[in-house]
């Protein structure tokens, strides 16, 4: 796919991708409502008349404008000094020649600590078959078993606390009876550089699902009384049924000579759960996460999420970069789901998780991303299950062809999906996004639904095909990004 696809409308790409996301599918919506660019959330008023936004000349020189501002402001140079100290001790500290023997070793003993109940063997799949060798006289007999051991271990942080340093030649433990995770070596230049997890001792216990550990194979064979061949083959899984006591606060840091340089805080909140099992049509979770690296600040307020309940999926997250502020996404919603006993445990089935989620209905009450303060992208989606089911019917092959289908499905869509994009935080409708029909002529005629960016002049482009957001339109755009991108390559790749 051309990157003319990917950053042609320049912030679009990441905010409406996050929209159509949210509105359950690739290429949805449209906006028939009025909401507006600044405000509170959600506060509706009368827009401007269209003569008061930028024409489409305008409206290419403004978004690359915007994009090059948000590229510009993320160099990967922000990031060298993290990523050359990762670099260091992976190749220093982490190499296939540190001796570690001594951490592993206690590793396994805290692995061996974990809470744990061996469950009872369990036979998946046999099967055999046996026939007359005319060859040998004698009958041939062929078994195969497939078998799981499964064992039933609780995972849990606190379990894992020990300090662990370099003294020059291998890794050892400095200290066992801790009540954090400590590991610590030097840079380059002589600094000590610490990595340090810290967690709560206020944990739910949580049901995770089957984990793999290790397999085994067993091939035998032999002889009887009368001759006959007997062969047997059995392959053993080891699995896990694992638990997790989740601590309602994690910290990690990354010092170095004292100076934090990596922050990451996670808070959760799972206390409506009445069992380790979650169930998905009652329990709800939520957590909040801030991390601060290289001058950056990523704040997720909060997420949350509760089925059938008004505005239960929530999230509210913000990327600062010294203070100020490059991205903001706020989400609200709900998801309903009408299946009563849908519990994630031991032996759960799957495919009726699976089918729930498929079955789910719910609507995005307010979804609004600001980029940079200098462009907003606002929407609403009154019923997701709408959308899904008329991009399925206009995906299917026996409706490809028929114009006045598609056209409906075009129509449904924009009946119930609604978005707008504005910039400076002011009232003035500068675009929206439609769906439409648009035929495809070949050997035959087929017709797509397709998204339409109307700007604010009453233009209408496409963005499938290359008309507008073209790489001959946007290059500038484009060019800043490859290289860009190219860079954070080079230095991701410093690190292998």
């Amino acid at each position: 796919m051309k990157t003319v696809k990917w950053i042609a409308l320049p912030m679009m790409a990441i905010a409406l991708t996050s929209i159509f996301t949210a509105c359950g599918g690739e290429d949805e919506v449209t906006p028939n409502t009025q909401t507006t660019g600044g405000g509170t959330s959600g506060e509706t008023v009368k827009e401007k008349e269209s003569a008061s936004s930028l024409t489409s000349e305008e409206q290419k020189e403004r978004l690359t404008k915007i994009g090059q501002a948000f590229f510009e402001a993320i160099p990967e140079s922000d990031f060298r000094e993290l990523a050359d100290l990762g670099t260091y001790i992976n190749k220093t500290y982490c190499n296939r020649s540190s001796k570690t023997e001594d951490i592993e070793d206690w590793a396994d003993a805290c692995f061996k600590s974990l809470a744990k109940e061996v469950l009872p063997e369990q036979i998946t799949d046999q099967y055999s078959y046996s026939y007359y060798d005319t060859w040998n006289e004698r009958y041939s007999y062929y078994e195969s078993v497939n078998m799981v051991n499964y064992t039933r271990r609780t995972y849990e942080l606190s379990n894992f606390r020990a300090h662990l340093s370099w003294n020059g030649s291998k890794w050892v433990v400095a200290e066992s009876n801790t009540n954090d995770f400590q590991a610590t070596c030097m840079d380059k230049n002589g600094k000590v550089v610490t990595i340090t997890l810290t967690s709560s001792n206020q944990t739910k216990k949580v049901y995770v699902g089957e984990f793999k550990r290790g397999s085994d194979y067993d091939y035998n064979y032999y002889y009887d009384v009368q001759g006959n061949y007997h062969s047997v083959s059995t392959y053993t899984k080891e699995k896990d049924k694992a638990y997790l006591e989740v601590p309602d606060w994690i910290n990690v840091t990354l010092t170095r000579g004292g100076e934090t340089l990596v922050m990451v805080e996670v808070k959760t909140d799972l206390s409506s759960m009445s069992s380790p099992n979650f169930d998905l049509s009652k329990d709800a979770f939520s957590a909040t996460v801030t991390a601060e690296l290289a001058g950056y600040k990523i704040e997720t307020a909060r997420v949350a999420v509760q089925t059938n309940k008004s505005n239960g999926v929530t999230a509210y997250v913000n990327i600062l970069k010294n203070g100020n502020k490059l991205l903001s996404v706020e989400v609200q919603g709900d998801a309903n789901i009408n299946e009563s006993d849908l519990v994630w445990k031991e032996d759960v089935d799957e495919d009726d998780f699976e089918d729930a989620f498929e079955d789910a209905e719910g609507k995005v009450s307010l979804a609004k991303i600001d980029i940079l303060g200098q462009m907003q992208v606002t929407a609403t989606c009154s019923d997701i299950r709408n959308i899904v089911n008329n991009l399925d019917a206009a995906g299917k092959s026996a409706n490809k062809y028929d114009e006045s289908k598609i056209k409906y499905y075009a129509q449904e869509i924009n009946k119930t999906a609604n978005i707008k994009f504005y910039y400076d935080g002011n009232n003035t409708l500068q675009g929206s996004l439609e769906m439409e029909c648009v035929a495809h002529t070949g050997s035959s005629t087929k017709y797509n639904v397709e998204p339409v960016v109307v700007f604010g002049d009453g233009s209408r482009y496409n963005l499938i095909n290359e008309t507008y957001f073209s790489e001959t339109n946007f290059r500038s755009l484009i060019n800043l990004f490859k290289n860009l991108k190219g860079r954070y390559e080079d230095m991701i790749e410093e690190y292998d």
